[in-house]
């Protein structure tokens, strides 16, 4: 079949709509989350549209260049890194969302065709994005794309009664959540952006809240264009009214996947808590998924304690890839020495002593 291609740099009100029809789409797809980065950082939407002979919409991918970005949380170096133009990436968070499976190779080739085509007309130095997962979409159409895959999972629960998905976690899970419902945490829902900031600052307090300094707007944005629209939720658990857990999720289409996990060491239990309640949540709101997040399907030592964290909620173990590319090595590689130099000096010291 003869398709066609359109590559936007913005998008209405029907693209949100059309991804409404596809079970597994997320916000991370939707206008809203491309306009977060372009707001808060000048990157660059691309909206990838697939339309069949009939002008029907196929297959869709939004898609954000990132310029500024990823010097955010560089000082001196990003000045050095802006003039020379160093460390553009293209990247995109569980696409392509494919609506005709019977054309699923063909507009899956589209898509990444288009990639190619953009990433040479800016001149990008890296690619990175993520696959939906595999329950929702075969990961067959990506054997032939020329991007490194890296295997990733997640777990996924099924929204369904809450007694009976309480009654089929194991005795330890329920034995915490009983125990942690009987301590002073409350369970909060948030409504108030003064809420969001200051779990904002609790996740970026080991990194001396540099975020914060470095680029507000991101987190005023985050609150104006996905917060207030419910697209996404962020939940607490406050402890005598000091946050001590957050979870923020993105809800859209009936699904939830969080993408922002913060504990604070003061009081560990509080992470079942919160979970458990989000989960209740979820469930009393009409929700159909709970994503996890994704988790190393090769854990280290410490992911293996978040591995099983994340597997002890009746979630089904999920999985789908991290495709990337290098595309401009010397420039990559620069860029990365200059966004973090401590760090690529450490790793320089571990192995050569």
């Amino acid at each position: 079949m003869s398709l066609s291609v359109e590559i936007t740099n913005t998008v209405g009100s029907e693209w949100n709509q059309k991804l409404l029809e596809c079970e597994y789409s997320t916000s991370f797809q939707t206008s809203e989350w491309c306009e977060l980065y372009k707001k808060s950082f000048e990157s660059k939407p691309f909206f990838i549209s697939i339309k069949d002979k009939s002008g029907n919409l196929v297959g869709q991918m939004a898609t954000i260049l990132h310029r500024n970005y990823n010097w955010r949380n560089a000082n001196l170096t990003k000045f050095v890194g802006k003039k020379m133009k160093l460390g553009s990436s293209l990247e995109w968070e569980r696409g392509p969302i494919i609506h005709n499976d019977n054309l699923m190779q063909e507009i899956t080739n589209k898509i990444f065709s288009s990639i190619q085509k953009i990433c040479v007309q800016n001149n990008v130095s890296n690619i990175r994005g993520t696959s939906p997962t595999n329950s929702n979409i075969s990961l067959f159409p990506f054997s032939d794309i020329d991007l490194v895959r890296n295997p990733w999972s997640t777990y996924i629960v099924k929204l369904k009664n809450k007694d009976e998905l309480f009654n089929n976690l194991d005795k330890k899970t329920r034995y915490d959540i009983r125990k942690s419902e009987k301590s002073n945490l409350e369970f909060v829902e948030v409504k108030k952006k003064s809420d969001f900031i200051d779990y904002v600052k609790l996740k970026l307090e080991p990194k001396g809240n540099i975020g914060l300094k470095n680029y507000p707007d991101f987190f005023e944005q985050h609150w104006k264009l996905l917060h207030s629209k419910h697209l996404e939720q962020l939940f607490l658990a406050k402890f005598e009214e000091k946050i001590v857990s957050g979870i923020l999720c993105s809800t859209f289409n009936e699904n939830m996947i969080q993408h922002g996990v913060v504990t604070s060491n003061d009081v560990p239990i509080s992470g079942s808590f919160l979970t458990w309640k989000t989960i209740q949540w979820g469930i009393e709101n009409g929700f159909n998924t709970y994503d996890m997040g994704g988790v190393n399907p090769a854990p280290n030592e410490k992911e293996k304690g978040i591995e099983f964290f994340k597997s002890k909620w009746e979630g089904k173990k999920d999985d789908y890839l991290i495709l990337t590319k290098i595309l401009r090595k010397p420039n990559y590689g620069i860029s990365r020495i200059l966004q973090d130099p401590k760090k690529i000096a450490g790793k320089l010291k571990e192995k050569f002593g």
